[in-house]
């Protein structure tokens, strides 16, 4: 398949890097949902990607968040390496939450690590990992200050 942009090809490459997962979920209604879910709660990490490695991180993000909260699901039974793909894509993405009031983080903060303190892949693997600082950084583009 030829890729027309950075997001065909993130797709293309999910697809392919988790075709035996994907082979139990009706791929259309995978698609789909992501897609929606990029232009609703995603979007603030969609507009800092710069390439298709980039969106496709984006992609298994959505992914993961979409079938723990069970948006999507399973049509056909899983096979044994297509579960362990569903297995490893869900750990890669467990959202962690860490509070310490020593180094409570500000909107202030995630401004200056968008703003260069932290490498663009770092500033996007902390926003997948951190759902307060997720949401702070969405509250910086709310506001227009990134």
């Amino acid at each position: 398949m030829i890729a027309a942009n950075a997001g065909e090809q993130a797709f293309a490459n999910f697809t392919n890097d988790f075709r035996e997962m994907l082979l139990s979920f009706d791929t259309d209604a995978v698609f789909d949902a992501i897609t929606s879910w990029a232009r609703t709660e995603g979007v603030g990490l969609i507009k800092t990607c710069e390439d298709a490695n980039d969106i496709q991180t984006v992609v298994e993000l959505a992914f993961a968040r979409l079938f723990n909260r069970g948006a999507i699901s399973t049509i056909r039974p899983m096979s044994t390496a297509g579960q362990a793909q569903l297995d490893a894509l869900l750990t890669m993405n467990r959202p962690t939450v860490v509070v310490t009031p020593a180094n409570e983080i500000t909107v202030d903060t995630v401004i200056a690590d968008f703003n260069g303190r932290l490498s663009m892949s770092d500033f996007k693997r902390k926003c997948q990992s951190d759902l307060k600082y997720f949401a702070l950084y969405e509250q910086a583009i709310e506001a227009g200050r990134v």
